[in-house]
């Protein structure tokens, strides 16, 4: 058993099994700070022709969780034994055609949902490489995919041509080629333009934004993010929606943001708690929101810090819900405590480029992953320095939260550029 893990599962009461023995928690603070990053734990990604960088990236939910699961530029799913002494993949899944953006593990057995630039979504067995069932119906890239956590058969995608779409594989129709999802949401994330015309003061169109984001809360309702409507939107999915040009279809809910007012801002990814209670959305105003979404009473939590300039920010949650990891342009991670809003407590710079997916360790707090555009995929995890007795093994490690790392101000022209949600020419992004 490894030594550091264990005690910072006593630490926090939580069961060898992973379940929540108590939610009296205390401060991992200590941990986090000796996190490193050694040269055996550095993964590059590479293609057919050369190295690629890696989209997506998460941890098997179940015992074998120290699987992870690497989603590629070209379309293939690397699977890397983060425990093992051999730097190298322990499989390959060439998955899809193009680009794969998000991926998502089934929490109860070892299959793996992948949502591709190809325009499907699949569901893979990955002991035996088989591909279970292909889900075709969006007519661009699919951006986000999440599962249900209370069924797991149930799961739904968020795509460029604005569209949600709500898949349960138990459907008996559900054959290796599948396209009727149970629930269709169109123009999901429709913003208004006006437009001026010859002899009228001006025209209002609805112009389609791409999903972002999607998450599950529980079976019943669903939160989705646009990139540029600058909003968050909560679904009930026992409803019925209908779109047209004379009317879009109305959420449960909408939680705006200060970023909302801002033209072009939207978010980049979203994550709820393990109680399912607070939301966590990274925006392209360089902030993280926190939304309550059991009151649903205003809640001005706000983390800064990052720099978002690009829709494949991420972030997320450790499974305690103590701490806070998102991806920044700025070629950092960062880390926040959730109780503190504000800046980081730590920041990561192992990246030499932007870092966009990251992932926690689902029972384990001591280690996470971070993944850039330099194509590398860094694995992070506590360690004793003093106990490595070569220094070049070290590739980087955890320090507290500098001002001076980030030479950019926060406002709201700053000369970044924002990924289009209107250009899908190519079907990859």
């Amino acid at each position: 058993m490894l030594l550091l893990p264990f005690l910072n599962c006593r630490q926090i009461g939580v069961t060898s099994q992973g379940t929540h023995a108590s939610y009296n928690r205390l401060n991992s603070d200590n941990l986090l700070s000796r996190l490193v990053c050694l040269r055996k734990d550095v993964y590059t990604i590479t293609g057919e022709e050369s190295e690629v960088p890696p989209f997506a990236c998460k941890f098997r939910k179940d015992k074998d969780s120290d699987l992870l699961a690497v989603a590629s530029e070209d379309g293939d799913i690397l699977f890397y034994d983060t425990n093992s002494k051999e730097q190298k993949c322990v499989k390959c899944l060439s998955a899809h055609r193009n680009a794969i953006f998000d991926i998502c593990w089934l929490p109860d057995r070892p299959h793996l949902l992948t949502a591709s630039g190809d325009h499907k979504a699949a569901l893979w067995d990955v002991s035996s490489s088989r591909l279970i069932t292909s889900f075709r119906k969006h007519t661009a890239s699919i951006k986000s995919i999440d599962v249900c956590p209370e069924q797991s058969a149930i799961f739904v995608t968020g795509s460029r041509d604005g569209v949600i779409n709500v898949w349960d594989t138990r459907e008996k129709k559900c054959t290796m080629l599948y396209d009727k999802p149970v629930i269709t949401i169109e123009n999901a994330h429709c913003r208004k333009t006006f437009l001026p015309i010859k002899g009228k003061k001006h025209s209002c169109k609805d112009v389609k934004s791409s999903v972002s984001s999607v998450a599950f809360q529980d079976i019943h309702n669903l939160a989705s993010a646009g990139v540029a409507d600058g909003v968050v939107k909560i679904w009930d999915l026992r409803k019925t929606y209908i779109s047209s040009h004379l009317c879009i279809p109305a959420p449960r809910h909408m939680l705006g943001y200060s970023g909302a007012n801002v033209s072009g801002h939207g978010c980049t990814s979203l994550s709820f708690d393990s109680r399912r209670k607070m939301l966590y959305a990274c925006s392209t105003d360089h902030k993280i929101h926190r939304f309550d979404c059991h009151s649903y009473i205003k809640d001005a939590f706000t983390y800064e810090g990052l720099k978002c300039g690009t829709y494949f920010v991420k972030l997320a949650l450790s499974y305690d819900d103590q701490y806070l990891l998102c991806g920044s342009s700025d070629d950092a991670a960062y880390i926040w405590k959730t109780t503190k809003p504000g800046l980081p407590v730590f920041e990561l710079l192992g990246h030499s480029a932007e870092v966009t997916s990251v992932t926690w360790s689902p029972y384990d707090v001591t280690k996470l992953v971070t993944s850039g555009d330099d194509n590398k995929v860094l694995v992070w995890k506590t360690a004793n320095l003093e106990s490595i007795t070569d220094d070049s093994e070290i590739v980087s490690s955890c320090a507290l939260y500098s001002k001076d790392h980030c030479a950019w101000e926060d406002d709201d022209d700053d000369g970044w550029e924002y990924e289009s949600d209107d250009t899908d020419s190519s079907g990859s992004y």
